[in-house]
């Protein structure tokens, strides 16, 4: 079981650390969102980290750069 840490977007852990057991992981999405901002709107790009049965993790890490470290873990 290998531990890796990443980013956490949910909004009350915004930007705190989430270790995910990355044996878990089933798949990786890139989900990106419109969400109202101070000034207008922006687009926020964030990514999933499926687990099957066990849920999922939304962190603010770039697509690719999860792809990598779990493919090297």
């Amino acid at each position: 079981m290998a531990f890796l840490f990443f980013n956490n977007a949910a909004e009350d852990f915004k930007d705190t650390s989430i270790a995910i057991n990355s044996d878990l992981v089933v798949s990786v999405l890139e989900r990106k969102v419109t969400v109202a901002a101070e000034g207008g709107n922006k687009t926020v790009t964030t990514t999933i980290l499926f687990a099957g049965t066990n849920g999922s993790w939304e962190v603010t890490d770039p697509y690719l750069e999860v792809v990598s470290r779990l493919n090297n873990k």
